[in-house]
């Protein structure tokens, strides 16, 4: 009884007989070995007990510390919200970056932290300091703010930095690289430094100190995650500032740009102008926006030459340098040149034409007057020599009218002497006297001479005659007024009579060949302009023929010049053999005022005003071939479309 009073259930009652003594120790032993039983299933239902305990425990452990997780998840992404949020309403980096430390604050339990930017001198700046106790430091905050600005990187700030890794330090004292603070400064008894990371590179960071308890791994990892959410709200609103002030100063640029600036859609419809283009043509955006641009504010008859030179600019072809007229609101007309470029997506779609159009009206009619003076400077200059011209033969069909007038008269008494001598036959009362008379007359007047040479001096007084219109004709055709736009001309006509009016300039010191394609068509065209380009190119042939030759040598060059039809274009090719122009000025050649003749004897304006004629006022273009010593080309490229 003692054994099982002490839990040794193996113990039995061994006694033999068939007394009740022996029947209570059966019993007992029974009660001992149930006991037992009962014992083991007690043990096993305890321990089982303790497993399942164990196990509950462990899952409020984990169920806890996952509530603990998720509340500190749900307060980390509160957090970088109110980042996010602060730098969508804010003006300054100082609003986010203060936004930022106090969340991160509130997140470690931190009492004081700063948010510094590395400097283009790889210095520490702050944009944010918080302490919450600085009533209670004999140093003013400002005066800290000053302290953390263009820091060396040193100590604990130092080694986050260098290293590029978060740094955990509870005892800051104890590090041999700790920095202590400056005087009156605000002691750190523990400390958290996060690097603010972008693209791999390093930018800053975050620093916290002074949390009661120590730092640990999460609060680490939840400040680093508003480190990445205020890196990311940061740059973001950096960027959208910058965007804004790029917009605004583009917005600037283009109502402060006194030339239209022009956006269409790519069916041609107005989806902006300036303020200059509202101004220029008196409408308001608000009118015409949407509206077709070209039913809008082109002339009728520019409608479809300007809608194929749009489509080219959809299509992505830039074109420069076109010009076309524009009707005001009040009915004015401007002429406007325009630059147009292809506006696509990022993907490369286009959406619309992007024109910049300045308005050359006076400079068209100052253009125009400066071609009129040339013209009539060009005329002046040519006076002289179709003077002489139309003088040689006015010269002798005066001549020929002089000695026709001497001639009718010794007709008229010749003529005189037979009526007589007619009579005298008639009345049969001839005398020998009479007959030598007559015969004296006839001799004198050299009747056979006259005969002959009367009919040489009125086929030459014709030929005169016919030389002398020929010239007031080429000078009316050269002098032919422009009217507002291009008109179909044949050029080649236009090239012969400009070469008569030029005839003086050229034929002492040049052979004239012309080679003209008589299959040309017409050419739209300002008919009175091409005239006095290829009266420029013609002088300065023949000028560029007698530097080489020499005044007065009896030496001559060849000035040539044909005409071609080439694939939608007309060619005109103006050359001559005189001494080229050096490789090294040929780009300068069509610049205004560029001359190589000496003082008065050119202005420069030659050749630029062909390059404005032909280039901006036709469409075509002018090649020059030269060499040195060899002679020179020039190649006009005229479209036979007119545009």
């Amino acid at each position: 009884t003692i054994a099982l009073g002490q839990g040794d259930l193996d113990r039995t009652v061994r006694i033999s007989g068939s007394d009740e003594l022996t029947q209570l120790a059966n019993y007992f032993n029974n009660m001992a070995a149930e006991l037992k039983e009962v014992t083991l299933r007690l043990r096993e239902k305890t321990r089982s007990l303790e497993r399942q305990n164990a196990l509950l425990e462990r899952h409020i452990t984990e169920r806890k510390r996952a509530e603990d997780q998720v509340h500190r998840q749900s307060a980390v992404l509160q957090g970088i919200h109110k980042v996010f949020k602060k730098s969508l309403a804010s003006t300054t980096d100082e609003e986010i970056a203060n936004q930022c430390l106090s969340v991160a604050e509130q997140l470690s339990g931190s009492k004081l932290g700063f948010v510094g930017e590395l400097n283009r001198k790889g210095r520490l700046d702050n944009i944010a300091l918080t302490y919450a106790d600085w009533e209670t430091c004999s140093m003013p905050q400002s005066q800290a703010e000053r302290l953390i600005r263009n820091m060396e990187l040193s100590g604990l700030l130092g080694r986050v930095l260098k290293e590029e890794q978060a740094l955990i330090v509870n005892d800051p004292s104890s590090l041999p690289d700790s920095v202590g603070t400056p005087d009156d400064y605000p002691p750190l008894t523990s400390f958290l430094g996060i690097p603010l990371t972008h693209g791999g590179k390093t930018i800053g960071m975050i620093g916290l100190a002074n949390k009661e308890a120590a730092y640990d791994l999460d609060d680490q990892e939840a400040v680093k995650a508003v480190a990445n959410a205020f890196v990311e709200a940061l740059l973001r609103k950096r960027a959208e500032r910058s965007l804004r002030r790029e917009r605004d100063f583009a917005e600037s640029l283009i109502e402060t740009a006194q030339a239209i600036v022009l956006v269409l859609d790519t069916r041609g419809r107005i989806l902006r102008f300036n303020s200059y283009m509202e101004e220029l043509s008196g409408y308001r955006l608000d009118e015409v926006q949407g509206k077709d641009w070209f039913t809008t504010f082109l002339p009728e008859s520019d409608w479809n030459s300007i809608r194929k030179l749009f489509a080219q600019a959809v299509s992505g072809i830039q074109t420069r340098g076109n010009v076309n007229p524009i009707i005001a609101k009040d009915g004015r007309r401007y002429e406007i040149e325009w630059y147009d470029k292809t506006l696509r997506q990022t993907d490369g779609t286009v959406v619309g034409v992007l024109s910049i159009g300045q308005d050359i009206t006076e400079r068209s009619m100052l253009q125009s007057q400066l071609t009129q003076a040339q013209k009539l400077e060009s005329i002046g200059q040519l006076a002289a020599g179709i003077a002489h011209e139309i003088n040689t033969p006015t010269q002798f069909i005066g001549d020929n009218i002089r000695f026709l007038k001497d001639a009718f008269t010794d007709l008229c008494a010749s003529l005189a002497k037979y009526a007589q001598l007619h009579e005298v036959i008639r009345s049969e009362a001839l005398k020998p006297e009479l007959v030598a008379e007559v015969d004296a007359v006839v001799a004198e007047a050299d009747v056979e001479y006259l005969m002959e040479e009367i009919s040489n001096a009125i086929d030459q007084s014709l030929d005169g005659v016919d030389r002398v219109a020929t010239i007031v004709r080429s000078m009316k055709e050269f002098s032919h007024p422009d009217g507002e736009g291009k008109e179909p001309a044949d050029l080649n006509t236009a090239i012969e009579s400009t070469i008569t009016v030029a005839r003086n300039e050229w034929k002492y010191v040049a052979e004239m060949v012309t080679d003209f394609d008589p299959s040309l068509p017409l050419v739209p065209c300002l008919l009175g302009d091409f005239n006095q380009v290829i009266l420029n190119m013609i002088i300065n042939a023949a000028h560029a023929i007698r530097d080489a030759v020499g005044d007065n040598t009896g030496k001559k060059g060849t000035i040539t010049l044909t005409t071609r039809g080439d694939d939608g274009w007309a060619e005109i090719r103006i050359s001559d053999t005189g001494t080229g122009i050096p490789e090294e000025i040929r780009a300068k050649i069509f610049d205004p005022f560029f001359t190589t003749k000496e003082v008065g004897k050119g202005t420069g304006q030659g050749l630029a005003i062909a390059h404005t004629v032909m280039v901006k006022k036709h469409g075509g273009r002018i090649d020059v071939e030269s060499e040195v010593d060899r002679g020179t080309t020039l190649i006009i490229r005229l479209p036979l479309s007119g545009s």
